[in-house]
Order: C-alpha cells, then sequence, then structure tokens
C-alpha cells in the first residue's frame, strides 16, 4: 500500500476531524491510538504507525496493550522514547482501572430501588424481553452485570441452571434477578413466579441466595421480595 502523509488523507478520514465530526466512539482503535500517537515518522502516518503496534504479535489488538514491552515499542521506526513512555503509561492506567474492584468503585445494593435504578436506563423502554443477571459479593456491592437471556417482545426462556452457571462464574455469593416487560406492565407473569421459585430452590442447594427478582416496566417495578414471595 502506498504511503500517504496524513495532509493527504481525506478530511473527513483523519482522526483528528472525525473526532470533532462526531466524537470518540466513532473512531476505529487503530484512530484512536493515532491520534495518542500525535506524529508518525517520515515513512509512516500515525495511521500507519498505530496499526503497525496493534498488529504486534504480542498486542493483537486494542486489549493487547497492555502486553506490551518497552522493547518491542521502541524497536518500532517512529517509536522513540517518550511514545514509549505514553504508551505504556496508557496501558497502565488501563490495567488499573480495570483491578479497581474495592467498595467504592461498586454500586451497593441497598434495596429493590437501588436494582431497579441500576437497570432502569437499559431496561424501561426495550422492546423486547431481556433478563440480566446481577451477582453481588458478600456485602452486596454488585460484582457483575450480565444479559444471560434475551427473547422476543413476548417472552425470553432461561433456567436456573444457566443463572447459577452464570453466578458462578463470577464467584457470586448471592444473586438478584433482573428483566423487563416490553408492555410496560410489571405484574408478574405465572411463568415469572415459576422461574422465581425454581431459582430459590436451586440456589439453597449451591449456597447462592437469589435476594430478589425484579420485573422493570417503563418507569415501574415490581419486587418479589417487597411483594412477601421471599421470606
Amino acid at each position: 500500500m502506498k504511503h500517504m502523509a496524513m495532509k493527504e488523507i481525506p478530511v473527513d478520514q483523519r482522526p483528528y476531524d472525525k473526532f470533532e465530526a462526531f466524537g470518540p466512539a466513532a473512531l476505529t482503535e487503530v484512530e484512536l491510538l493515532a491520534i495518542l500517537l500525535r506524529s508518525g515518522h517520515p515513512a509512516k502516518n500515525s495511521l500507519e504507525l498505530a496499526r503497525e503496534i496493534l498488529e504486534l504479535p504480542e498486542v493483537n489488538g486494542v486489549g493487547g496493550l497492555m502486553n506490551v514491552s518497552y522493547h518491542n515499542l521502541t524497536a518500532i521506526r517512529g517509536i522513540g522514547k517518550v511514545k514509549a513512555i505514553q504508551l505504556l503509561t496508557l496501558a497502565e492506567l488501563a490495567r488499573r482501572i480495570m483491578k479497581c474492584n474495592n467498595e467504592a468503585c461498586r454500586p451497593k445494593i441497598i434495596d429493590p430501588e437501588s436494582v431497579a435504578s441500576l437497570f432502569r436506563a437499559d431496561l424501561a423502554f426495550c422492546r423486547v424481553e431481556q433478563v440480566w443477571l446481577t451477582c453481588l459479593d458478600t456485602k452486596n456491592h454488585v460484582l457483575a452485570r450480565e444479559m444471560i437471556s434475551q427473547g422476543t417482545v413476548h417472552s425470553t426462556l432461561i433456567s436456573p441452571r444457566e443463572i447459577y452457571i452464570c453466578a458462578m462464574k463470577h464467584g457470586a455469593v448471592s444473586i438478584i434477578l433482573v428483566h423487563n416487560h416490553p408492555s410496560g406492565d410489571c405484574t408478574p407473569s405465572t411463568e415469572d413466579m415459576e422461574l422465581t421459585m425454581r431459582t430459590i430452590e436451586a440456589g439453597k442447594n449451591l449456597g447462592i441466595e437469589l435476594l430478589d427478582h425484579i420485573i422493570i416496566g417503563g418507569d415501574t417495578y415490581y419486587s418479589f421480595k417487597e411483594h412477601g414471595v421471599f421470606k
């Protein structure tokens, strides 16, 4: 491929201009990295340099930036000491963000309303039924939120087995089920009640307690716990 200087690239394809026009979410990983690099080399522009970094065997994509070494970075023509340190600093920040799992970084479930608030933006007006699992630690801090099933506008299919496979994957001590009713009516169906009861029983055998099952419909919610299902 013929080398092109950045000024030869069409304006709407230049990373800085795309960022200003559409925001960071519209940029590819190569384009985002090119902006961080700021400049390239006489033989390669910043986009080409970014692509070369992401194609390193030890990197193989943006997630691998946390694995790249200073030696391998500086071996790339166009990456000097300053650029290498900047990239490794970025990788270390990303690593620390990922490890940020202390209580201050994770929401705590206090009551059914706090659960509903956590999911309302995602589920209140979702047009298909989704089932989400909230995995909690010993102090009811959220370990993970994961969608475990998605169905049609009317229903979705899920079993306690799938629920607890997900819970054990995240090391949950207790769990909360959350799903939506696209109709906006959050009254539980017979199937909702049956799933709740079967999940409670399965959890007793595994030592992982189902604390609640929340149904979200529009801006309202139904809590099985608040309605006396959980004793």
